[in-house]
């Protein structure tokens, strides 16, 4: 229990004396959290690159300022044990560690750790290493030292103390070694020779013999440390040791020295087991500093300390037991104080300080958000007394925004809420004052956010709504210009230089009050502020008043121009809110924020920024905490406490950071050192690196080393032939580059510390790319001719597109030549419509008056009917043409009648029934209504509905169906207006998708492979616009060899719609269908065969689709020929088949097969070639004449067409017929060429000939070895001679046989009898026969008339 209190006692009179200059110090930690391998840290030891390493406890670290590096035995094979006891690094910067089983030195090339061996095993446990002089390395053991020898790299053990458990070395200037053990000192030489010793038994002022360090500083002083018996100082001189007292009273806590350490200016720093000792060696003064149960940067994390290592930027490191590593920067300390929260002394109260205040006496009140008040001495830094609500007596709350002094000494405190309260110091005792004294509290009543005191001495009191001023005679407060401020949140006061006085607008901008004129001005964010969220104000010494704001950066008023300046993030602001500004004794402007602390230089414009890498506790500063001491001290409070700095004390980091790289990665991978690899040695250490060209995308890892302010460095860089200059990076630690080109690059690397020093060092790192293989010579040549074929191929392609744009152009031209030409036809063929509408009507009503006699037979009225009907329809085109144009020209007006709707379109389709069973159609019509009244246009419905059935019926097949559905909608919930929907649709073949764009264009057909071709190219196209007409739409949808649909929108209100006419609704829709005049092609039976009497010779064929014209031909050719017809090409072929016609008569455009393929058919047909065919059409171009005459046709006649000259045609072919059979039967030449005979039969007749003129002799030959011969049957070979001829083979053999005995005849040597036998006749006299039958003369009398023919002539 005593000994417990005398050890408070000694750390109540170690705290007094260190407090005087305790603050001088603080203190940084890095500990397991940070990345340090465990808090135990044994030893410390710097590299020339500025890169500290701790051996602890549990591995060994590498610290650079960024990161730490950690070392275990189960990472790295040369690591015996995680112990580790010591470290040092020699002045060759070669690192050796300690363990507890002996020590290892680091392979900087490899990055690991190679043990030293004694002959052949490891050295014992390690407790200390040291270098010495001559750069020997002494290995202190627990069994004597080792000596390692780096030149030779050799081991010896010193002969002596080995038994000895080694403490610490150090070496005398007499080149002697001093070694502290657990026996007391001893004195060698380098070579390990005792020469003497002190222990507790030779040295009686010794009163240990448990010796941990000895330290011989700068000044030559012997410093010795104890396990329990403090520290002493050893006089070389006389050989004495002293004993130096760190306490007045000394107990086990404070007799512990574990390691020695001297500053820049001479302390020595002692660690022990009660903190850190730093003794004045010239007064023997010492401060101690301990650790603190709160987090402190003025104290340590642990009493425990075990090291301390001085580095070369002058700070202290202090290994401990529990806390890992604390240090402090002793000659480049920035500046900056701060005062923390908390419930210890000198510490406030409250976390968010939110004003401040210093009275006429020298005290400097600080008001917190929750902590109420203190008063703190700015002479000494401490805290003199906490006020606080207390219940009545004190404080009514403690959350206080304003401090103010009134001209009796009084100070007053604006509250949250509770009003102002009003501090009397001479009886120390609170009076409050509500803004409105029925309100108790109130956020917007009784919130006082501003209290100030102007030069008059009156107290003016900003609240949350509105300003006051306090009448000390009446102790009230009195509203101030309460009409143009009572609303307005008044967050801070402040009175210039010349008498006005400012207000900041918590959300309203600046007013500014002129108390001699009793004016009021307002100063807003639409025209002179950055915006309206004024917080803070200050005026500075030229006059200009500084505006904080939140989040629009520092509004400056200039009262000369009565204008406003803005500085913000763009000109270096760490932040654009603003809490409080200050003007130092240099005219540079101190600005509060949320990012820390800006100082603002008006002479060059610009910004150095503080955070708390600088020795700021807080980033976040809070609202109008900022106050000006007379010796120019600053205070600003934030949200966790305060902190205060003289700007003229600010001190830069003068220490060059040392650049250092530390990684370099290939795809994100970190590239190992290897013998063959790309490093052969680490990064840091390499000044060149060749890489393939598939490992062009790398980066390169660095940082400056910077225990000031770690992580606080500016980095720049180049890489020489790829950046054209300097790049910032700010302080991000690392480049990437990624597909760079084949090449030497030179990669630049400079650094500035957080002060704008520049690093000590520039670094420069050599970068090849090898090139690739493709980028060989060879390479290059290949892509040279690939370049000039791309170019070809380009230009090829710009000149298709060219062409193509071209034949765009060229196609637009023709479109538009088309629509012109179109337009043109329409007007030629409305004008032929107009003209030849009279003539027609005189001719149908001529027809009608002459089917009107009675004494017309009956042949006369068919062919009357027949005239009609082609009359009709000849009208319907005439009309729909006329109707077309009308359209078109918008000259036609919508006629609506009112009826049912669903009953005309019914009763308009039923009308084509006749035409359905006709064509062997089925007809279905569908509606959803049984009837609807509706106002429509009967007349335009109508030839909408019989163009489109029309189209179907011509596209319907036998036993097909076409189905007409109504649907009626008039339900204008769902719909934005009620419509008429009519679709029409067949099963038929469909329409093609390019054939789906033209089906409107005017006069198209649909001329598909055997198809129907005939129309006038007008309906479909007259329905559309139709259709559009009654504003509605119409659509087509098919698929091939599954019919077409049409579908017609209509609307079922024509409201608002101009050129319309209503007719009586009570007359009677009126419909004008003919099927007569609609149908274009009659499929009614045509006449039965007639049957022929047998001397018609020659039969005809006639193929035609068309009923009328097909009629009139047959009554034509039936009186002369055997007459056949057929509707079609199919048809034909069968007939041709049976009755082998002599002439055939077409059509070319008819359904199923055309006449072109049908006479293509006939024509290649062996068996049917002889057959002329003789073509009519109305396709009268020039190009399809070439056509049909290619496909074998003997004649091709346009439509309409005079039947004499058909008449002609067929006439001229039996006559060739009949004059050819009297040459072949004469004997007379026939010359082939001249005959109008296909190359087939051509051939098929020389053929014939050869055959029998190389046979003449043969009586055997006859018709059948003649087919024989030819490879045909005896009955083709009779009817193509007979068709071609007009006689039999038989018939053709004998007139060859004729014609050569005549040839004969002409040799008078030669007998009859001879010649009959030489042309195949083995009788004469039957030779002499059948000669006379055919020339009417003997061969004899023949013979005479022959030689006097010939003797004529050769008189001649």
């Amino acid at each position: 229990m005593g000994r417990g209190i005398i050890y408070i006692l000694v750390l109540l009179l170690l705290s007094i004396s260190a407090g005087a200059i305790e603050n001088r110090y603080v203190f940084k930690k890095l500990n397991n959290e940070n990345g340090l391998t465990y808090n135990t840290v044994h030893d410390i030891a710097q590299e020339e690159s500025g890169i500290i390493w701790f051996a602890t406890k549990q591995g060994l670290n590498k610290y650079d300022s960024y990161n730490i590096s950690r070392y275990y035995k189960e990472d790295n094979v040369g690591i015996p044990s995680n112990f580790f006891t010591s470290i040092l690094i020699t002045k060759n910067n070669r690192l050796f560690a300690g363990t507890d089983r002996g020590v290892i030195e680091y392979n900087r090339r490899f990055d690991k750790f190679e043990q030293l061996l004694f002959k052949g095993n490891s050295l014992p446990a390690v407790t200390t290493i040291f270098e010495t002089s001559d750069e020997v390395v002494l290995i202190g053991t627990s069994q004597g030292i080792y000596a390692y020898h780096p030149k030779t790299n050799f081991i010896i053990r010193f002969i002596s103390l080995q038994n000895e458990n080694i403490k610490s070395i150090a070496e005398g200037d007499t080149r002697t070694l001093y070694v502290t053990t657990n026996s007391g000192i001893y004195v060698l030489n380098t070579d390990g020779v005792l020469l003497k010793y002190f222990n507790t038994t030779n040295t009686p002022e010794l009163h240990t013999n448990f010796i941990n360090k000895i330290y011989i500083s700068k000044a030559g002083n012997y410093w010795i440390g104890t396990e329990n018996q403090g520290l002493y100082l050893f006089e070389k001189s006389q050989n004495k040791f002293k004993k130096v007292r760190l306490a007045k009273s000394e107990q086990d806590e404070t007799t512990v020295v574990r390691d020695i350490e001297e500053d820049s200016e001479g302390n020595i720093w002692i660690c022990s087991e009660i903190g850190i000792f730093i003794l004045n060696p010239s007064t023997f003064e010492s401060v101690n500093i301990q650790h603190s149960l709160e987090s402190s940067e003025y104290l340590l994390n642990d009493n425990a300390t075990y090291c301390v290592f001085r580095s070369k930027e002058d700070i202290m490191w202090i290994g401990t037991y529990f806390g890992g590593i604390n240090y402090t920067n002793l000659s480049n300390f920035k500046g900056f104080f701060n005062l923390y929260p908390g419930d210890g002394e000198n510490e406030l109260r409250g976390k968010a300080v939110n004003k401040l205040y210093k009275d006429s006496n020298g005290i400097l009140w600080i008001a917190t958000e929750d902590g109420g008040v203190c008063t703190f001495s700015t002479d000494t830094k401490e805290i003199i007394k906490y006020y606080q609500h207390k219940g009545n007596e004190g404080l009514s709350s403690n959350n206080i925004h304003a401090i103010c002094e009134d001209k009796n000494g009084n100070i007053w405190f604006g509250h949250f809420m509770t009003g102002i309260d009003i501090f009397d110091p001479k009886t120390s005792r609170f009076k409050n004052i509500s803004i409105l004294p029925n309100v108790r509290y109130s956020i917007s009543e009784n919130s006082v956010y501003s209290v100030y005191k102007d030069s008059k001495n009156d107290i003016w009191v900003g609240t949350r709504k509105g300003v006051y001023v306090y009448d000390y005679q009446t102790e009230k407060l009195v509203p101030v210009k309460k009409n143009e401020l009572g609303q307005l949140f008044i967050y801070n006061i402040l009175e210039d230089s010349s008498g006005k006085v400012w207000f900041c607008i918590r959300h309203g901008g600046i007013a500014c009050l002129n108390k001699e004129s009793d004016s009021i001005s307002f100063y807003r964010e639409d025209e002179f502020l950055s915006t309206n969220k004024i917080i803070a104000i200050n005026e500075d010494s030229s006059g200009k008043i500084w505006f904080g704001t939140v989040d629009g950066g520092v509004n400056i008023y200039n009262p000369e121009t009565d204008s406003f300046n803005h500085l913000s993030m763009e000109n270096g602001l760490p932040n654009n809110t603003v809490y409080g500004m200050l003007e130092d004794d240099n005219s540079h402007l101190w600005l509060s924020t949320n990012q820390g602390l800006s100082m603002y230089n008006p002479e060059t414009n610009s910004f150095r920024n503080y955070n708390r890498n600088d020795g700021l506790a807080q980033m976040q500063f809070n609202f109008g905490s900022y106050f000006k001491d007379f010796d120019g001290t600053l205070y600003f409070g934030h949200v966790n406490g305060l902190t205060y700095f003289n700007p003229a004390e600010i001190v830069d980091n003068k220490v060059k950071p040392q650049l250092v790289f530390t990684d370099f990665k290939l795809a994100n991978e970190s590239v190992r050192v290897s013998e063959r690899g790309i490093l052969t040695k680490p990064i840091d250490q390499t000044d060149k690196i060749v890489l393939s060209y598939s490992q062009k995308a790398f980066s390169i890892n660095f940082v400056a080393v910077n225990h000031i302010s770690a992580g606080n460095n500016k980095f720049y860089y180049y890489l020489e032939g790829f950046d054209a200059d300097w790049n910032e990076m700010g302080n991000k630690t690392n480049v990437n580059y990624t597909n760079l080109l084949p090449g030497e690059y030179i990669f630049h690397l400079k650094a500035e510390n957080n002060d704008g020093i520049e690093s000590a060092n520039t670094r420069s790192l050599v970068i090849r790319i090898s090139p690739p293989v493709y980028l060989s010579t060879g390479a290059f040549i290949f892509y040279l001719l690939l370049i000039v074929g791309i170019f070809l191929i380009y230009r090829k392609i710009t000149i298709d597109k060219q062409k193509e744009k071209a034949a765009l152009d060229m196609e637009r031209m023709e479109k538009e030549k088309i629509k012109e030409l179109n337009q043109q036809r329409l007007n030629f063929y409305t004008y032929i419509s107009h003209e030849f509408k009279t003539p027609l009507s005189i001719i149908i009503s001529s027809i009608d008056q002459m089917i009107g006699k009675n004494d017309i037979s009956d042949d006369l009225k068919v062919r009357f009917q027949r005239l009609i009907r082609s009359s009709k329809r000849l009208s319907f085109l005439f009309n729909q043409l006329m109707d077309f144009r009308r359209i078109e020209t918008k000259h036609a007006k919508l006629i609506l009648q009112k009826g049912d709707i669903i009953d005309f379109l019914r009763e308009s389709c039923l009308v084509f029934t006749p035409l359905f069973d006709e064509h062997r159609v089925n007809f279905e019509f569908k509606a959803n209504r049984e009837s609807f009244e509706y106002w429509f246009d009967p007349d335009k419905i109508e030839k909408i509905i019989v163009n489109l059935i029309s189209n179907a019926l011509k596209h319907t097949p036998v036993h097909g169906k076409i189905i007409c559905e109504t649907i009626i909608t008039d339900d204008v919930i769902h719909y934005e207006q009620g419509s008429l929907s009519i679709c029409i649709s067949d099963n038929g073949k469909g329409i093609s998708e390019e054939e789906q764009g033209n089906l409107f264009t005017p006069f198209y057909m649909n001329y598909q492979h055997n198809e129907q071709r005939s129309g006038s190219g007008i309906g479909l196209t007259l329905v559309k616009s139709l259709v559009e007409y009654l504003h509605g739409t119409i659509n087509v949808s098919c698929r091939p060899n599954e019919g077409t649909r049409f579908k017609i929108q209509l609307p079922l209100e024509y409201k608002g719609f101009s050129n319309i006419k209503l007719e009586n609704n009570t007359e009677t829709i009126n419909r004008n269908i003919d099927l007569e005049s609609i149908a274009e092609v009659s499929s009614r039976q045509l006449p039965a065969k007639e049957k022929t009497n047998s001397d018609r010779a020659f039969k005809l064929l006639i193929v035609e689709d068309t009923f009328d014209l097909a009629e009139v031909l047959m009554e034509h050719y039936s009186k002369n020929f055997d007459v056949k017809c057929a509707q079609n090409g199919i048809e034909a072929i069968k007939i041709v088949k049976d009755e082998e016609p002599d002439i055939i008569i077409s059509d070319v455009m008819m359904p199923e097969m055309n006449g072109i393929e049908f006479c293509e058919k006939i024509k290649s047909d062996e068996t049917t070639s002889h057959i002329a065919v003789i073509l009519l059409t109305a396709r009268t171009t020039h190009e399809d004449k070439i056509a049909g005459l290619q496909a074998g046709a003997e004649a091709y006649i346009r439509k309409p067409f005079d039947l004499n000259e058909l008449d002609l045609h067929v006439r001229n072919f039996i006559e060739m017929r009949k004059k050819l059979k009297e040459k072949v039967v004469t004997g007379a030449h026939i010359d082939l060429e001249k005959l109008n005979f296909q190359d087939k039969d051509k051939d098929f007749i020389e053929k014939v000939s050869t055959i029998i003129k190389e046979n003449i002799e043969s009586e055997t030959l006859n018709t059948e070895e003649l087919a024989k011969q030819l490879g045909m049957s005896k009955t083709l070979v009779y009817l193509k001679l007979k068709k071609l001829l007009n006689m039999s083979g038989s018939d053709y053999i004998q007139s060859l046989r004729f014609e050569k005995a005549i040839e004969l005849m002409a040799d008078s040597s030669r007998n009859i009898s001879n010649i009959a036998y030489e042309v195949g006749f083995n009788d004469p006299n039957y030779f002499s026969k059948v000669f006379k039958k055919v020339y009417k003369k003997t061969p004899t009398v023949y013979r005479k008339e022959l030689l006097k023919n010939i003797k004529s002539m050769n008189i001649t």
